[in-house]
């Protein structure tokens, strides 16, 4: 019977049915799908047993095991187009971790994989390690609670499986035993004498020393044996790809339940747990690193009569966007024309006049105008061959002596220039710049033998110089688009769907509260600058209807929250490892107030924190001039209080310390009072990390990728009009040299989500995902028209023409994609689009009593002065307004907080 100890369905199976392990489990997952829905079924039965040669009692018998699992689990059998995953108390550390089950029946030569690419991405995003276990028809993650199935579908995709396998598989026993098999077959491994056992830890001890020692030699031939016979033998790959491929289009269904221990179906993974904790010894755990040779990788992985063929259209494709002549790519202004010659170090004559050309088409640019601008910027260079180059016109010298030097400095000068190239001939690279042959053949010989290059050929069919050479990274990038193109694309939604998709990637429809909620809110919202105010009237409890603020301050002091200013009474929050992604100014103030001057001073190269009372005593200034030079000092981005508490007591007095002199008028306890909390005697204050600029363009570049992934944290696809409100450094002239570069790598989509935008869009997998799903079109939400989701001030034609102006005193609430009301002015003024009797009405209303239960800074009072142009309390929707808990106040509606 299956399910007993170390049990799984493969045993029900006839020996000559197992061949490849994939087909067994897509045979297994066929029954299950067929047993799904006829499990009650009298003479099914007798079908099972007659069709898969069963005796009536093993029929039987697996029925009722099938049976066990529905009850279990509440939920349909997990088979080939349904993947289940179970959530479970994790026995050892119920509070903290889960076991999270995934029953995908997959087989052992794609589960293990799969396994081990999933642990390595949560070892990545976590920084800790995940134990797993994996069986025939099951994996087993004890996980944290943060770690859900969409998430793991995030990270773990088509093209990013493979890297993920290689990056983590060097490290595991599973390795070291393919190589200590490998090694014996060789008769690497000193054997005992004649008619004589060697002990199997003897076996592996010397298997490790040995791996230990030739782990550095790219060439040893035994170690790139256990790679082939782990990634080719061991590991289905190609059918792991398109089972992930499926997940990602949805033809393979996710069901989430939670059960209160596991379901029979993972028996066989929990037995391989027990046995590996019973049979473990009581050494800490710790990281072991086994040397994985990424160079033996490398050079299978671009064997000439291995790699497949590229497709001509897909080649064409990729130059295009690397040159940014592709629709929407192209730099629409001379600053961008004069950064990219940068990056690019040399552009030949006739790709700069289809560059101008890409710019005129996309943006509009009069080509005269731009060369006449960048006059001066641009150089136009000769080739030594003859040929013309467009240069920057502080790098011309170098890039003359690069292409008239010795071998060295030109091989130096390809690698960088090649990067920006798919695969070329050497007559190619010879003709583009002005180079003769006899000098351009030697330094790519050096760039292959380095392994920099990979020589071809790459096209299908076949049309190529066999000699053409290709970047190695950018190789990479084709392979991965290659994979990727049999993924389903995500349909184009009408561009009226944006602020649903933004409401619902920024947790709006959600219904989850606490610090953990809170938290998960945060993350999209890392870097964007809002007023004071906003962050706890607007922003956050429009995310959380139960927001309160010791959430926050239990962030800030256990989780590594901070803020920092950006610009008079504004803020922006960042967690710690992230302050250098935003570059703060070097102002301190204007220098006729010598306060924030001599704050500085002290704090500059001052690692401490300092309550009020210790600065006063150090500076010798009084508590209102201390006061005064810390919140300017604090909204130039040069200083920060690890309370948050200190900004609301600020907010109360508007960041000014009240004097002695304005309180003498006053009764006595009354300004002693307001002296005191006008001052931020809360938290302590402390120097931000300078913004040190990045030691080389590598390191600009990464920089450039971590603000990408918050942006995509934020709004899931971006374009260049929603950026249009954030930070310098993450606009979408900042960014988009990263996008480009990371679409191409495959960690970023590029297509058209949204109708109606101009220009190119970029989505993380995960939202172009979701954007295939249905969006929730009965869902009611309200936000200001400043908050981070809201649409806005976008001004493009395909928005719901009722959106206000982008001020924080406007409000909007939307049902799906429909505006149903507009306040302004703080509730003064309504514009209401559905009629008095709709059932969404109340719903749409109950954001103003929200207003007044907020925990910060709740308004006494909501008056509602006019409803469609017309007064109040004589508008057909009076009554509902008076239902929602207003009252008549003349002609005007109001609306009071109750204590």
């Amino acid at each position: 019977v299956p399910g007993g100890r170390g049990h799984s369905l493969v045993p029900f199976w006839r020996a000559e049915e197992q061949g490849r392990t994939w087909s067994l489990a897509e045979r297994i997952g066929g029954l299950l799908e067929a047993a799904d829905g006829q499990l009650d079924d009298p003479d099914f039965p007798g079908e099972l047993a007659s069709h898969y040669h069963l005796t009536p009692a093993a029929a039987g018998a697996l029925l009722a095991y099938l049976r066990r699992q529905r009850e279990a689990t509440g939920a349909p059998l997990p088979h080939r187009h349904h993947l289940l995953a179970e959530s479970c108390p994790d026995p050892v550390h119920p509070d903290r971790r889960r076991q999270l089950l995934l029953h995908t029946g997959w087989g052992g030569r794609v589960n293990r994989p799969f396994a081990l690419a999933v642990a390595t991405a949560c070892a990545a995003h976590l920084g800790r390690a995940v134990p797993y276990f994996v069986s025939d028809d099951c994996v087993l993650l004890e996980a944290p609670p943060e770690v859900t199935v969409a998430r793991l579908l995030e990270w773990v995709t088509p093209a990013t499986v493979r890297d993920l396998v290689r990056a983590r598989l060097g490290a595991t026993g599973y390795f070291g035993a393919r190589f200590r098999e490998c090694a014996g077959r060789a008769l690497l491994l000193r054997r005992a004498g004649f008619r004589q056992r060697t002990p199997l830890w003897l076996h592996r001890l010397r298997a490790k020393e040995l791996l230990a020692a030739v782990g550095d030699d790219p060439e040893f031939p035994i170690l790139a044996e256990a790679w082939r016979e782990c990634l080719a033998t061991d590991f289905d790959l190609d059918a792991l790809e398109r089972l992930l491929a499926e997940l990602g289009s949805g033809a393979i269904r996710v069901t989430e339940v939670a059960t209160r221990a596991p379901s029979p179906f993972a028996a066989a993974v929990l037995w391989r747990q027990t046995g590996t904790y019973m049979y473990g010894d009581d050494a800490p755990e710790a990281p072991v690193e086994l040397p994985s040779d990424a160079n033996v990788l490398d050079a299978l992985a671009r064997d000439p009569a291995a790699r497949p063929r590229l497709p001509g259209e897909l080649l064409d494709a990729f130059q295009a966007k690397l040159h940014r002549l592709a629709p929407g790519y192209a730099p629409g202004t001379a600053e961008e024309l004069a950064f990219w010659v940068g990056e690019r170090r040399a552009i030949p004559e006739a790709e700069w006049a289809a560059l101008l050309a890409a710019a005129h088409r996309d943006a509009g640019a009069d080509t005269a105008a731009l060369e006449a601008e960048l006059a001066g910027r641009v150089a136009r260079l000769a080739g030594p061959a003859g040929g013309a180059l467009r240069v920057s016109a502080t790098e011309a010298d170098h890039v003359t002596h690069a292409l008239a030097g010795n071998g060295v400095e030109l091989a130096a000068f390809l690698r960088e220039w090649l990067a920006f190239y798919g695969p070329v001939s050497p007559r190619q690279i010879g003709e583009a710049l002005g180079v003769p042959m006899e000098r351009v053949a030697p330094a790519v010989a050096r760039l292959l033998a380095d392994g920099h290059l990979v020589v071809g050929p790459f096209r299908e069919p076949p049309e190529e110089d066999p000699a053409a050479v290709c970047d190695r990274r950018n190789l990479d990038a084709l392979l991965r688009l290659r994979r990727r193109e049999a993924r389903a694309a995500a349909p184009v939604r009408p561009l009226v769907e944006l602020p649903l998709f933004l409401a619902a990637h920024q947790g709006l429809l959600a219904d989850d509260d606490g610090p953990d909620a809170l938290r998960a809110r945060l993350d999209a919202l890392m870097g964007w600058g809002a007023r004071v105010e906003l962050w706890e009237t607007e922003i956050l409890p429009a995310r959380l209807a139960g927001y309160r603020p010791d959430w926050l301050d239990a962030l800030m002091a256990g989780e590594g929250l901070a803020w920092f200013g950006d610009g008079a009474e504004r803020l922006v929050f960042s967690f710690e490892d992230q302050l250098a992604l935003f570059a703060r100014p070097d102002a301190v103030g204007p220098a006729a107030e010598p306060a924030p001057a001599q704050l500085a001073a002290f704090f500059r190269g001052n690692r401490g924190r300092f309550r009020l009372d210790d600065l006063i005593a150090e500076t010798g200034l009084s508590s209102e001039a201390v006061t005064r030079g810390l919140w300017q000092l604090a909204w130039a981005g040069v200083l920060t209080n690890d309370a948050f508490a200190a900004v609301r007591r600020g907010l109360e007095h508007r960041f000014e310390a009240e004097s002695v002199a304005a309180l003498a008028g006053r009764g006595r306890r009354t300004g002693l009072a307001r002296w005191r909390t006008s001052r931020p005697w809360t938290g302590q204050w402390r120097s931000l990390p300078a913004s040190a600029e990045a030691a080389d363009a590598l390191e600009r570049l990464e920089r450039a990728k971590e603000r990408v992934r918050l942006l995509l944290q934020r709004y899931g696809v971006v374009f260049r009009e929603l950026l249009a409100g954030e930070r310098p450094e993450l606009r979408w002239g900042a960014v988009f040299p990263a996008l480009r570069l990371m679409e191409l790598s495959g960690e970023v989509v590029a297509g058209r989500f949204f109708d109606g935008v101009p220009g190119i869009q970029f989505a993380a997998p995960a939202a172009a995902r979701a954007l295939a799903e249905p969006l929730p079109a009965d869902a009611v939400y309200w936000l200001s028209a400043a908050d981070p989701a809201s649409p806005c001030g976008l001004g493009l034609p395909g928005l719901p023409p009722a959106l206000p102006a982008r001020l924080p005193s406007s409000h909007v609430v939307c049902r799906g994609a429909d505006v149903v009301l507009v306040s302004r002015r703080m509730g003064e003024a309504l514009a209401i689009a559905v009629p008095p009797d709709d059932p969404v009405l109340p719903r749409a209303l109950a954001m103003f009593p929200a207003w007044t239960q907020r925990a910060v800074r709740p308004p006494a009072r909501v008056r509602v002065a006019e409803i469609n142009g017309e007064p109040a309390a004589a508008s057909p929707y009076a009554e509902a307004l008076r239902a929602a808990g207003f009252r008549r106040d003349g002609r005007e509606l109001l609306l009071e907080r109750q204590v």
